[in-house]
């Protein structure tokens, strides 16, 4: 355990926040309650109930005059695509039961799958600022994800490195089948707005910096950094440790370093990171929401007006 405790405090602790930091980082990676379905289950429940009550509380502040044009009551694509949501949320969610580990329960509160239940969820109330927000939520996420596997193709690596545990030995190759979806998820959000409404708003930012806000803030109440379990019952030795950072409430992608600033606050008490990452990450969603969708659609109707 003393290794452990020097691998978890990172370069060095200073004073009373850092001792903090790694009781709960300790006590959270020990934890058999987090290895438990009931607790996925309950964390799943809750953090659904607070984000999607979040958004539709968000989209009740937005002034009517500002909002894009409601979604047809009546359509059999959209019908479809509600239902492909929930579908392939359920997917992701039992190919996670396929693992084995209880804990895989957790990746359903991870923002890009997450984001399959907003978007079925802005379909069926029919409203485009919850399917914007969808969309926008994931935006870094996605774009960054493009950038890999362009790099990859082309230097045959990735870049900026988040798409690098897919490469990870323990990455079960499930859950590798089951990532296509950053590929394609924000392209079906901005096709759907385009078709059916009147285009991207830049209020479904202001929803999706909500949403992040809460997911963000839920995962860390309700999820631990890492867990640490044991391959079988009463071993004392052959431990292993699954990495969880759902929704990098702990820390910046591990393998994600290009920008050192964005680690300043890597592991540190929650007062300190959430508001730091979750403040980049919501203005980085916010520029390439802009870049993304909401510029090319101004571009696109300006030019064939």
């Amino acid at each position: 355990m003393k290794s452990r405790k020097k691998e978890m405090a990172g370069p060095g602790l200073k004073g009373q926040n850092d001792r903090v930091r790694l009781r709960e980082l300790e006590f959270s990676s020990e934890n058999k309650l987090f290895e438990s379905y009931a607790w996925a289950l309950f964390s799943f429940f809750l953090t659904s109930v607070v984000v999607l009550s979040g958004c539709v509380y968000c989209v009740s502040l937005v002034p009517p005059s500002q909002r894009p044009k409601t979604l047809p009551a009546e359509d059999s694509v959209l019908d479809g695509l509600e239902s492909l949501a929930f579908f392939y949320y359920l997917l992701l969610l039992t190919s996670r039961l396929l693992l084995g580990d209880k804990t895989s329960l957790l990746d359903s509160l991870w923002a890009c799958n997450f984001a399959f239940m907003l978007f079925g969820f802005g379909i069926r109330l029919r409203e485009p600022l919850i399917i914007g927000a969808a969309g926008c939520s994931v935006a870094i996420d996605q774009v960054m994800w493009y950038l890999d596997i362009l790099g990859f193709l082309v230097l045959g690596k990735f870049p900026l490195g988040v798409c690098k545990y897919l490469t990870w030995p323990e990455t079960p190759s499930i859950r590798r089948v089951t990532a296509t979806h950053h590929v394609w998820f924000m392209p079906l959000c901005f096709w759907v707005l385009c078709v059916y409404s009147s285009g991207p708003s830049i209020w479904s930012w202001a929803v999706s910096s909500v949403t992040c806000c809460l997911l963000g803030c839920m995962s860390r109440l309700l999820t631990p950094y890492e867990f640490v379990t044991r391959v079988k019952p009463g071993e004392t030795e052959n431990r292993r440790v699954i990495h969880l950072n759902i929704n990098l409430c702990y820390s910046c992608w591990k393998d994600v370093n290009f920008v050192p600033a964005i680690r300043r606050y890597d592991l540190d008490v929650w007062y300190k990171y959430l508001p730091w990452y979750l403040s980049i990450w919501n203005l980085g969603n916010l520029v390439l929401f802009l870049v993304t969708m909401k510029i090319p659609y101004w571009a696109a109707t300006t030019a064939f007006r």
